[in-house]
C-alpha cells in the first residue's frame, strides 16, 4: 500500500509539511528574473558547433524560430538545439514521467504510478523501432538528438531550466529512444479508460444495459464521409461480450480538424484549419517552428521532444489529423496460463524525501499483466494489455515523408507505416484536391464479429495474425460537399474492415458541418469562427426535451421565472459573457440526477455522466418520466437556476481557465506560478472545447483547444498559428505566455513560408557556425 493511501487528509498535509522541509527548500526555488527574448536568445550556443556548414535561425517576436540549412542533417540538429533552448525543462519532465521515475521527483505519493508505468513500459518497443528505421530516418534522429545533448552539455548554472531545481533532476544524455517512448506515451490508446470503466460495473444485467445503449448511440455517429452503410451484426448480448470495438470514449483527447476545396474557397485554393485538444497548462504541448534545407520547407507544430511536424504545411501540402481511437489494442485473460509463462520483473524505484521502493510486474506473452496493479481501478479480472504501440512502426519516417509530399498521393503512400498514435488526417494540396486518410494499425477482424470486453488468449492469438494499416481501410478525396471535417468521429460509413466504431459524442462533427454547409464560399475568416464557435447542439436538444414541461411550468418567484425565461430563450451558445449557461448548468446539476433518482436508475446515470454520456441519454429517457415525476424534478432544478438567475452570474464568472505553469496546481507552492484565471467560452463538446464536470460553482477547464491553425493553399505564406501560452518554456521569459491573449482573441500569429516572407518578418537572426 502506498503511503498517500495510508494517511488520512490531516496526516497527509502533514507528511507533505515535513517533506518540504526536508526538501532543502528544493521546492521553494526563486523563479527565474524576468528575461526577454534578446536575453533568451543570447544563452543558445551558437559557435564550435558539430555541424557541416553555418545555419541560420531566424525568429520572430513571439520566439518563433525559422532554421535555414544547407544540409538535412544539419537542419535537424538546429532542430534539437531549439527545442532545448525553448523547451528542455518540459522534456526532461516528460521523459521522467514516461519512464516511470516521477517520484524521484513528487516523492511517495506517486509511487503507484510509477509501478503502473514501468510495468507497461513505454519504452519496450524502442530499441526494435529505432533499430528499423531507415538510415535517412535514423540519422535525422541521431542528429535531432546530438542538438539537444550539446544544448544540455553547455548548460550553466545560469541556464538551467528552473525544473531542474524543483524537480530533482540531474540532466542524463538524451536518447532517440527517448522520443521513441514519449511519442508513445502520447499515443496511449483511450479505449482503455473505456473498457476499464465498464469492467467496473459488477452488476452484469446493468453493464448490459450501458453497453447496448452505447452501441445503439454509437451506430448512430456522424461520418466525416459515406462510403458505404454501416455492417454489423453483434449477435447475441452475452455476459461479457457484443463489445464490438467499444472503446475509449471517455478518454480525455479531442480535436478538430477541416479542409475545404477550391469551389467551396473564397480564395480559390484549399483551405485547411486545426485546433488541437490537449490539457490547458503551461508550457504548451506544441512548439512552432519553420524549416528549409534541401529536402525540406515547412512550418507547423512539433510535440517538444520529438524530431518531427505533427502538423503543418510545406510549399504543397498541409495536413491537420484528430485521434481516431481506433481497437488498437485488446485485454487478454491470462489466468489459465502457467506460471512459466510469464516473465516477473522487479522495479527499483527511487523516492524523494523518502524511503526507495520496488515494485514487481509481470509481462506475459500477451504483454503487460495491468490488471494487478495498484493504481487501476479493481475490475475483478486478470488481464493483461496487448496493444499494438508495443510493437515496431514507423512515424518518424511517416512524417519526414509527409514533410516533404508533393500531393495527397504522397502523403497518404507515406502514412503507410504509421500506427501510434491512431489518426484520421486530412489533406490539401496546391492542386486543389482535399482528402481523409486514416492511419493506425489495427488487428484484422472481420466485420460484424463481436469483440468481448476481455478475450481468451486463443481469440487474440486469432485476431492477431494480421493488420490493417492505412493501406487497407477508407480513403476519401475531394467529395462533393466541398469539405471535409473531422472531430473524433467516425470518419467513413465503410466499416467492411472493422478498424473502431467506438468514438465520442457527435455533436461537435454535427455543429462543424453544419456551420460549413451553411457558407457558399468559405475563407480563413469563417474557419476562425468556426473554431472559436460556442454553441452545443446536445444543450439545445436537452432543452427541446424540456421545453413544452417547462412552459406549462409555474413559477414559485420571479428568480425562477427570470431562469425559465433565460432558458427558453437560450441559443445553446455558451458564451464567457452570457448568463444563460450559467442556468442551464445550475439546472442540470438537480435536473439530471433528479430525473435518475424518480426513475430508480442512479447507478446507470453515474456511469453514463462518468463516459461524458450523461445528457445524450438524458433525452431520451425524460420521455418516459410521469407527470407526477416532472413535478418532482422539475420543481427543485427550476429553483436551483432561480438562484442562479438572482446572482447575475455569467458563464465566464464561474467557468475558468488557469494559465499557468504545470506547478500551478501543485498544494503549498502552486500560487507562485499562477498568473491568472482567465474567463472562458466554451464547453464539454462545443467546437472551442473548454472541457468540465457537471457543476455550477466555479472551475477550471483543464482540457480543451489549447492551439489553432490556418492555412490557405493559395499562397505560402497565408499560415497562421496560435497556441494557449507561448513558445518559450523558461519561467518568466517574455514569451512564456505572451500568446494567451492572442488566443483568448481568436487572433494568430502568421508565420511564412516563402524566403523573401521570412527575411521580412523574422528580424532576429542567430547564426549557428561549425567547429
Amino acid at each position: 500500500m502506498s503511503l498517500v493511501r495510508s494517511l488520512s487528509r490531516p496526516r497527509l498535509w502533514a507528511a507533505l509539511l515535513v517533506l518540504l522541509g526536508a526538501s532543502g527548500c528544493a521546492l521553494l526555488q526563486p523563479l527565474p528574473e524576468p528575461t526577454t527574448i534578446d536575453e533568451r536568445l543570447a544563452t543558445l550556443p551558437s559557435s564550435e558547433l558539430p555541424m557541416e556548414a553555418p545555419v541560420t535561425v531566424r525568429w520572430n517576436e513571439y520566439q518563433i524560430p525559422f532554421i535555414e540549412a544547407e544540409t538535412d542533417e544539419d537542419a535537424a540538429f538546429a532542430l534539437g538545439l531549439v527545442h532545448a533552448h525553448l523547451r528542455l525543462g518540459q522534456m526532461a519532465v516528460v521523459r521522467r514521467i514516461v519512464q516511470g521515475r516521477l517520484s524521484e521527483s513528487a516523492g511517495p505519493f506517486t509511487t503507484e504510478l510509477d509501478a503502473a508505468l514501468r510495468a507497461f513500459d513505454f519504452y519496450r518497443p524502442a530499441d526494435a523501432i529505432y533499430a528499423a528505421l531507415p538510415t535517412a530516418s535514423r540519422r535525422w534522429t541521431d542528429r535531432y538528438v546530438a542538438g539537444i545533448n550539446h544544448y544540455a552539455a553547455n548548460l550553466t548554472p545560469e541556464t538551467m531550466p528552473h525544473e531542474f531545481a524543483v524537480m530533482n533532476i540531474e540532466w542524463e544524455p538524451w536518447r532517440a529512444q527517448d522520443s521513441i517512448a514519449i511519442g508513445r506515451g502520447s499515443g496511449v490508446d483511450l479505449n482503455w479508460f473505456f473498457l476499464l470503466r465498464l469492467l467496473q460495473i459488477q452488476d452484469l444485467g446493468l453493464r448490459e444495459t450501458v453497453m447496448a445503449r452505447l452501441l445503439d448511440s454509437f451506430d448512430q455517429g456522424e461520418a466525416s464521409f459515406t462510403a458505404a452503410a454501416p455492417n454489423r451484426d453483434f449477435g447475441r448480448l452475452e455476459t461479457v461480450s457484443r463489445f464490438a470495438d467499444l472503446s475509449g470514449r471517455a478518454g480525455r483527447s479531442g480535436s478538430n480538424s477541416i479542409v475545404v476545396s477550391p469551389e467551396k474557397s473564397a480564395s480559390g485554393a484549399a483551405l485547411i484549419a486545426n485546433d488541437p485538444h490537449l490539457s490547458f497548462v503551461l508550457p504548451n504541448a506544441w512548439v512552432i517552428a519553420g524549416l528549409r534545407s534541401p529536402s525540406y520547407n515547412m512550418v507547423g507544430m512539433m510535440v517538444a521532444g520529438t524530431p518531427v511536424f505533427g502538423f503543418g504545411r510545406n510549399e504543397h501540402v498541409s495536413w491537420g489529423g484528430t485521434n481516431l481511437r481506433s481497437t488498437t489494442s485488446q485485454f487478454v485473460d491470462v489466468s489459465g496460463l502457467p506460471p512459466e509463462a510469464f516473465e516477473t520483473k522487479e522495479h527499483d524505484i527511487g523516492v524523494r524525501f523518502w524511503f526507495d521502493t520496488q515494485s514487481t510486474s509481470r509481462l506475459s506473452p500477451y504483454g503487460p499483466v495491468m490488471s494487478e496493479l495498484d493504481a487501476l481501478p479493481d475490475t475483478g479480472a486478470a488481464f493483461a494489455v496487448r496493444w499494438t504501440g508495443h510493437g515496431v512502426s514507423d512515424e518518424v519516417t511517416a512524417l519526414l515523408g509527409a514533410m516533404k509530399a508533393k500531393n495527397v498521393d504522397d502523403f497518404r503512400a507515406a502514412m503507410t507505416g504509421f500506427a501510434v498514435p491512431p489518426q484520421t488526417f486530412l489533406v490539401a494540396d496546391t492542386d486543389g484536391r482535399i482528402a481523409s486518410v486514416i492511419a493506425t494499425k489495427v488487428p484484422a477482424r472481420a466485420p460484424g464479429e463481436p469483440l468481448p470486453l476481455i478475450v481468451t488468449p486463443e481469440r487474440s492469438d486469432a485476431d492477431w495474425t494480421a493488420f490493417y494499416s492505412s493501406d487497407d481501410l477508407p480513403f476519401e478525396i475531394d467529395p462533393p460537399a466541398g469539405f471535409i471535417a473531422s472531430a473524433n468521429n467516425r470518419p467513413s460509413a465503410d466499416e467492411s474492415r472493422p478498424y473502431g466504431g467506438a468514438f465520442p459524442q457527435d455533436e461537435r462533427i454535427r455543429r462543424l458541418i453544419a456551420l460549413l454547409s451553411d457558407k457558399d464560399k468559405i475563407d480563413l475568416d469563417d474557419l476562425t469562427a468556426v473554431q472559436l464557435d460556442v454553441v452545443s447542439p446536445l444543450s439545445l436538444e436537452v432543452m427541446n426535451a424540456i421545453r413544452t414541461k417547462l412552459l406549462a411550468w409555474q413559477p414559485g418567484n420571479e428568480d425562477e421565472a427570470e431562469a425559465r425565461r433565460l432558458l427558453l430563450e437560450w441559443d445553446g451558445s455558451y458564451h464567457a459573457v452570457s448568463r444563460a449557461p450559467a442556468v442551464f448548468e445550475a439546472f442540470l446539476t438537480v435536473f439530471m440526477p433528479g430525473v435518475y433518482e424518480s426513475l430508480g436508475r442512479q447507478d446507470e446515470y453515474a456511469i453514463f455522466e462518468s463516459l461524458r454520456r450523461g445528457r445524450e441519454v438524458l433525452v431520451e429517457d425524460v420521455a418516459t418520466l410521469t407527470d407526477a415525476q416532472w413535478t418532482a424534478v422539475l420543481g427543485p432544478a427550476l429553483e436551483r437556476a432561480g438562484r442562479m438567475a438572482a446572482d447575475g452570474t455569467r458563464w465566464g464568472d464561474i467557468h475558468r481557465l488557469r494559465v499557468g505553469h504545470a506547478f500551478s496546481a501543485t498544494p503549498l507552492i502552486g500560487g507562485k506560478y499562477l498568473i491568472e484565471r482567465i474567463p472562458v467560452s466554451g464547453s464539454r463538446e462545443t467546437a472551442l472545447k473548454t472541457a468540465h464536470n457537471l457543476t455550477a460553482e466555479e472551475h477550471d477547464s483543464t482540457f480543451g483547444s489549447q492551439s489553432r491553425h490556418l492555412s490557405d493553399m493559395s499562397d505560402p505564406d497565408r499560415n497562421y498559428f496560435v497556441l494557449m501560452g507561448g513558445q518559450d518554456g523558461w519561467l518568466n521569459s517574455a514569451n512564456f505566455a505572451d500568446q494567451v491573449r492572442l488566443w483568448q482573441s481568436g487572433a494568430f500569429v502568421q508565420v511564412p513560408l516563402s524566403e523573401e516572407a521570412v527575411r521580412e518578418s523574422f528580424g532576429r537572426v542567430t547564426l549557428l557556425t561549425p567547429n
